[in-house]
C-alpha cells in the first residue's frame, strides 16, 4: 500500500480558496459569494463532466450547470468545508453520466432509423484514445466509491494542486497525515480499478486528474472560465 502520494508535477495556487467561507456567506444571503464559489470550482466541475462526456463540451457544460443549480438548492444541507469539492465532483460526474446515457439512447434510435438495422454503436468508441481516456469513467466510479474525505483529499492534491501543508489545513490534519491520506486514497482507487479489471496505476490516476483539471482551468469550449462561471452562477441563482 502506498504511504505517500505519487510524485506529480503541479503548480500550487498562490492562495487556497475559501470554499467553506463562500458557502457560509451564500447561506447568509451573499450571492456574490456564491458567484465566487462557482468561479473557484468551475475547473474542477468541468473537468469531471468532460471526462464523463468524452470531451463533448456542450454536454459537459450542461452537466456543470445542473451541478451548480443543485449546489444552490442544496447548500443548507452541505458541509461548509473542503469536502464540498468531493460533493461537487461526484455530482458533476453523475449529471454528466445521466446526460451521456440520454445522448447514447438518442444516437442509437437515430442510427436504427437511418439504417433500418439492429446494429448499434457506442458514443464512447474511440480507437485513438489514450490509456487514460479509455478509463476516465472507471476512474470516476472508483472515486465515487471512496469516503467523501478521501475523495476530497485526492482532489485537493491532484486537481487543485495544493501542497500537503495546505491539504492538511483544509482537512484538519498535519502535512504528513495529509500525505498519507492522499496516498492511501489513491491506493484504494487503484485497488478498486484492479478489482474491476482496469489495470492503471495510482500515478496515472494522479497525473490524469491533474491534466484534466489544468485543461478545464485554461478555458473550455472556447469560453474562458470566468465567463462560463458567471453564466453558471446567474442561472443557478435564478433557478434555485
Amino acid at each position: 500500500m502506498l504511504s505517500s502520494s505519487p510524485d506529480i508535477e503541479i503548480q500550487p495556487p498562490a492562495v487556497v480558496p475559501p470554499w467553506g467561507a463562500w458557502l457560509e456567506a451564500y447561506l447568509k444571503g451573499n450571492e456574490e459569494a456564491f458567484a465566487q464559489l462557482v468561479h473557484g470550482t468551475t475547473p474542477l466541475v468541468m473537468a469531471a463532466a468532460l471526462r464523463r462526456c468524452g470531451g463533448r463540451h456542450a454536454l459537459a457544460q450542461e452537466a456543470a450547470q445542473i451541478t451548480f443549480v443543485d449546489l444552490a438548492r442544496r447548500a443548507p444541507s452541505l458541509r461548509a468545508d473542503a469536502t464540498l469539492l468531493g460533493w461537487l465532483h461526484q455530482r458533476a460526474a453523475r449529471a454528466a453520466g445521466d446526460l451521456m446515457k440520454t445522448e447514447q439512447r438518442r444516437a442509437v434510435r437515430e442510427q436504427l432509423a437511418a439504417e433500418g438495422t439492429g446494429s448499434v454503436y457506442s458514443l464512447d468508441d474511440n480507437p485513438g484514445s489514450t490509456r487514460w481516456e479509455n478509463y476516465r469513467e472507471e476512474v470516476d466510479a472508483a472515486l465515487a466509491r471512496l469516503k467523501l474525505e478521501e475523495h476530497t483529499a485526492i482532489l485537493l492534491r491532484c486537481a487543485e494542486g495544493l501542497e500537503f501543508e495546505a491539504v492538511g489545513t483544509a482537512l484538519g490534519c498535519s502535512a504528513e497525515a495529509a500525505r498519507k491520506k492522499v496516498g492511501r486514497a489513491l491506493e484504494k482507487v487503484r485497488a478498486s480499478l484492479a478489482r474491476h479489471r482496469t489495470g492503471i496505476s495510482a500515478l496515472v490516476v494522479a497525473r490524469g486528474l491533474a491534466a484534466d483539471h489544468a485543461m478545464a482551468a485554461s478555458g473550455v469550449g472556447g469560453a474562458g472560465v470566468k465567463v462560463l462561471a458567471a453564466e453558471f452562477a446567474r442561472t443557478a441563482l435564478a433557478t434555485a
